[in-house]
């Protein structure tokens, strides 16, 4: 598996920072792919909830196609 080689060193597996944009471990124990796209998921729908649109719903969407990917690949 490839793993984005950012270490996390947080502790806190419900951390919202980690979840929606901190981790970059793709190899994490504490805050696991599965967890990351639900959390993502929830930040986009806000952000198409609030009628945004741009940079930041297409990075999104982004991350979560390619989580969505490691996790069906690992």
């Amino acid at each position: 598996m490839n793993h984005n080689q950012k270490k996390c060193l947080c502790n806190e597996p419900l951390c919202a920072k980690c979840l929606g944009i901190g981790c970059e471990d793709d190899g994490c124990k504490k805050h696991s792919v599965a967890d990351k796209i639900r959390s993502k998921q929830k930040i986009l729908n806000s952000l198409l909830n609030k009628k945004k649109d741009g940079q930041g719903v297409a990075k999104f969407r982004s991350e979560i196609e390619r989580l969505q990917d490691l996790r069906e690949n690992s």
